[in-house]
């Protein structure tokens, strides 16, 4: 870069010594090709300071809205127009000569799970010879929705781990007696209902239903990012447990909007107490005595942060 600007400033500096040889000439000797020639020198400096001199507030930006994730790079595309002729003008690692439209690709580092409303763009103008030097930050409208971070394999463990439990909590559960239909053949004699067959003039068997599957409610209810990643993560694996987002703006439920998931913060208290439930909840704090409620009238699973990855706390009744 050092070379560069040198080269240019020696281009810049002989264009200028030879502007002032031919304005001396034509003051000398007073001849119209020579006065022609160094007004043409002197335009083309003038014109050079000029256009370096264009406000940088004349580039129009069009909004980014960009859906993103958190803790990942991203290249955002943003639109431009200038209105206005600049030589030379970088936005971020884009070079733009001229009054150019187009659209840059801005890399943006890793950003906190949020809505963003602006983005910072750095702009440098440079003259022809790249010596004069103008730099400016603006602030582009923007509506960046960053989702939590995505951790694929401790949430397939932990779906795998929910599962089971639910397994566990189905296996040996009673079974209820329904309608009655007639008896077939190689139907289990023990469930002939003899007092009603007795009434009628068909042996009459007792249907049994088997008890629903033992209900689950994923509650999401932390400041932990790392446990609201999880439980972002977790959802399409377990797309058939309903889940609820307990937040400062009330019980969110899906399906989940992207601001949703973006601007989600904990609410103070608990927001309601489910009855007779396998309840899978996201929590910090494993002993918090808010989570006392949720243990007295269901099965409660307490997903909490520890030294390694994912520690599993179960409780009971």
């Amino acid at each position: 870069m050092p070379l560069r600007r040198l080269k240019n400033g020696f281009i810049l500096l002989s264009f200028l010594i030879v502007t002032l040889v031919f304005l001396a000439l034509a003051i000398s000797f007073n001849q119209l090709t020579l006065w022609l020639i160094a007004y043409f020198s002197l335009g083309c400096l003038l014109a050079d300071l000029l256009l370096w001199l264009t406000p940088l507030r004349r580039i129009r930006f069009t909004p980014v809205k960009e859906t993103l994730r958190a803790e990942e790079s991203s290249n955002i595309p943003i639109s431009f127009q200038p209105r206005g002729w600049f030589w030379h003008l970088q936005m971020g690692q884009k070079s733009l000569f001229l009054p150019q439209a187009g659209t840059l690709k801005l890399k943006l580092p890793p950003q906190k799970r949020g809505l963003q409303k602006q983005i910072r763009l750095p702009l440098v103008a440079t003259d022809l010879s790249g010596l004069l030097v103008r730099r400016s930050i603006r602030q582009i409208e923007s509506e960046l929705v960053i989702l939590p971070k995505v951790a694929r394999s401790e949430a397939r463990e932990l779906a795998r781990l929910i599962q089971k439990q639910q397994v566990a909590l189905n296996t040996g559960l009673p079974v209820e007696t329904g309608d009655h239909r007639p008896y077939q053949m190689g139907d289990p004699m023990k469930r002939i209902n003899w007092k009603l067959s007795a009434k009628s003039d068909e042996l009459l068997l007792r249907e049994q239903i088997a008890e629903p599957e033992f209900p689950i409610l994923l509650i999401l209810w932390t400041d932990s990012e790392e446990l609201i990643s999880y439980c972002y993560s977790l959802l399409p694996f377990l797309q058939h447990i309903p889940v609820e987002l307990w937040s400062t703006h009330g019980i969110m439920k899906p399906p989940f909007a992207p601001k949703q998931w973006a601007l989600y913060q904990k609410s103070a208290k608990a927001l309601s107490r489910p009855q007779q439930k396998l309840v899978i909840c996201f929590h910090e704090n494993p002993a918090d005595p808010a989570l006392a409620a949720l243990r007295r009238s269901n099965q409660l699973l307490v997903i909490s942060t520890g030294p390694t990855l994912t520690k599993l706390v179960k409780g009971g009744r």
